[in-house]
């Protein structure tokens, strides 16, 4: 007897993504009535002012170091 061969192009299937299960999904709903995590929600204020939580601009002394300003205020926000 002949013994078939499988041959394979090394796709893996993309592991669940937590965006896939919202209150939305049935399998969710009973899993969320157990916690006291509730849906929705208000959005958040868009008029509120956040600028005491940055850092203050510095001076880079030239425009060829524009991409460590970027940097330097994100490491600010950690």
């Amino acid at each position: 007897m002949e013994e078939k061969k499988t041959y394979r192009f090394g796709w893996l299937p993309d592991y669940p993504d937590f965006r896939d299960y919202t209150e939305d999904v049935e399998t969710i709903k009973p899993l969320l009535e157990k916690t006291s995590v509730k849906g929705g929600g208000s959005p958040p204020n868009p008029s509120v002012d956040l600028r005491m939580w940055f850092s203050p601009v510095e001076d880079q002394g030239g425009h060829w170091i524009v991409h460590g300003e970027r940097s330097r205020r994100s490491c600010g926000i950690l």
